[in-house]
């Protein structure tokens, strides 16, 4: 008999009854997995397959357990009633204590004990345990429907890829990446779980989190007796690990999302006389860069090339006349339908007009421009480490301040953007008062601004200063402003895509041009539409 070995060591005997039983039923047992897996174990001698270990071994601890603490509901069912349950009442009592385990139901005590009372039949106090879950269920769904959602996570649910398992279609983060069954994600761990709570919400699924730490999540999900985990955990360069545990057997694929290319600005800067015919065909990497009215310029050697974009064509727009010492451009502006263009000799730039007649400038300045930027009518350099401002018209030269390792120049609205190393400062040209704007881990090697943000190139990514917070955000490129550690470790990803998802790498010369930033990659040309935050590239 059962009561008279006290269950000891849950020998397969007791197992087997106990399977016995939940598989001849009226309701389905959740522990009937768990005391076949047991049974086998017991049989082999091995740790069963058919269970997720984890599971399985909390699944012997909670049996031996239960084991024991039977005798004493036993023994408090023989106080109150003066009888002595009979064999099978004793079982039907142990199951439904089991059942109450597996199912996470806190009456199990009180539920076995009613059953071994004769108060209530086994598969009827299993219906109540059933019963009780859902109500317990619809409650916490209906608590989680009335929390309100950043629309932005709400709109990024939508956003991404999804991975398909049976009968879960789960979203993943706009900037996920897969690795083997995993994937990294450039977002924190509390906006990952923020993510996947928001998601259950919406899709009908019971979340609880039962792993919270700085460095470690793990949320289980469940709903009408399907199950599945998350865990996430913290990685290198800014990501994070995201891995998901389906039930064994299931298999998960990943199903891409479908963007469509953003459409490029219509052309609306009137087309410059050229020499020749459009032409296909590299060009290589270039030394300067202008998009202005959906048109590009592109500088490589004395020659100016002028891009269409939608035609994917470059023709060759202009060439330096040689002089002593011989040019070459290394930098593009735009004043009105004129085209300036900065040579490598200090002193000289020249201006191309709408008929492509060129006009030689003259600079009042000495030693190395290492960069260059204009808002009419005056043209500004760094030179050295000054910053000079000259107007054109009459030759005038201004210092207006000096900073060290300056890299590039924006001028827009009243204002020059100079950055110096992986600071930006802003320098106020009505007043001639500068202040830092913004210090980056990286350098800046490129600045644009369409008016309501200024735009960092870095090497390997794109961030964007809020001019009226200040705030800087990384919008396109890997983490940390470089793609470099993915490319050495051999990861492969689409050139081009949204934010995150688009590498870049040795990125130069940044130009803005009607909601797009244009900037060089090697031997491709590289366009950013701001709306979308998605890359494109044209071969050169």
């Amino acid at each position: 008999m059962a009561t008279e070995d006290g269950f000891a060591g849950g020998s397969g005997a007791h197992v087997e009854t106990l399977i016995e039983m939940a598989a001849g039923a009226s309701v389905e047992y959740a522990c009937l997995p768990y005391l076949r897996a047991t049974r086998d174990e017991l049989r082999t001698g091995t740790p069963t397959t058919s269970i997720d270990p984890d599971m399985q071994a909390w699944w012997r601890t909670v049996f031996g357990g239960a084991l024991t603490v039977m005798q004493l509901i036993v023994a408090e069912a023989i106080a109150e009633t003066r009888e002595h349950p009979d064999r099978a009442r004793v079982y039907s009592g142990l199951l439904v204590f089991v059942e109450a385990l597996a199912r996470h139901d806190g009456d199990g005590h009180d539920r076995a004990l009613a059953v071994l009372k004769g108060a209530r039949e086994r598969d009827d106090a299993v219906r109540d345990m059933i019963a009780a879950a859902r109500a317990r269920d619809e409650a916490a769904l209906a608590a989680a429907a009335q929390v309100a959602y950043d629309p932005a996570l709400v709109a990024e649910l939508d956003a991404g890829d999804r991975v398909d398992a049976g009968e879960v279609s789960l979203p993943l983060p706009r900037s996920a990446r897969p690795s083997g069954e995993d994937y990294f994600v450039r977002d924190s761990l509390d906006r990952l779980v923020a993510f996947y709570t928001c998601w259950a919400q919406r899709a009908g699924w019971l979340r609880e989190m039962v792993l919270d730490n700085e460095r470690w999540k793990a949320m289980s999900f469940r709903r009408a007796g399907a199950t599945f985990d998350i865990r996430m955990k913290t990685w290198v360069f800014g990501e994070n690990l995201l891995t998901f545990e389906w039930p064994a057997g299931t298999t998960a694929t990943r199903a891409v999302r479908a963007v469509a290319t953003p459409a490029l600005p219509p052309v609306t800067r009137a087309r410059p006389p050229v020499p020749g015919a459009a032409m296909r065909g590299p060009l290589g990497e270039v030394d300067a860069l202008l998009a202005d009215g959906g048109l590009v310029f592109a500088a490589k050697g004395d020659a100016v090339w002028l891009i269409d974009p939608a035609a994917r064509t470059s023709t060759l727009f202009a060439g330096l006349a040689r002089g002593n010492p011989p040019a070459s451009v290394r930098g593009l502006a735009a004043d009105g339908p004129d085209l300036l263009v900065r040579t490598s000799v200090t002193q000289l730039m020249w201006r191309i007009d709408a008929t492509g007649a060129h006009t030689r400038i003259t600079l009042p300045i000495a030693g190395f421009v290492r960069a260059f930027a204009y808002l009419a009518p005056v043209a500004y350099f760094a030179c050295d480490n000054r910053i000079l401002a000259v107007v054109l018209s009459t030759g005038e030269a201004t210092e207006l301040g000096t900073l060290p390792d300056i890299r590039a120049l924006c001028a827009r609205d009243g204002v020059l953007y100079v950055a110096a190393g992986g600071a930006v400062h802003a320098l106020d040209l009505a007043t001639r008062a500068m202040r830092p704007l913004v210090t980056l881990a990286k350098p800046v090697l490129g600045l644009a601004s369409d008016g309501a943000g200024l735009y960092t190139l870095h090497d390997g990514g794109i961030g964007r200063v809020d001019l009226a917070t200040s705030a800087w955000t990384q919008i396109a490129g890997m983490p940390e402003l470089g793609a470099g550690n993915y490319l050495a470790m051999g990861r492969e990803a689409p050139a081009d895509g949204i934010a995150e998802r688009a590498i870049i790498d040795s990125a130069r010369l940044l130009s803005y041009d009607a909601g797009g930033l244009w900037f060089s990659e090697r031997t491709r040309l590289r366009r950013l539409a701001l709306a979308e935050r998605h890359v494109t590239s044209l071969e050169l």
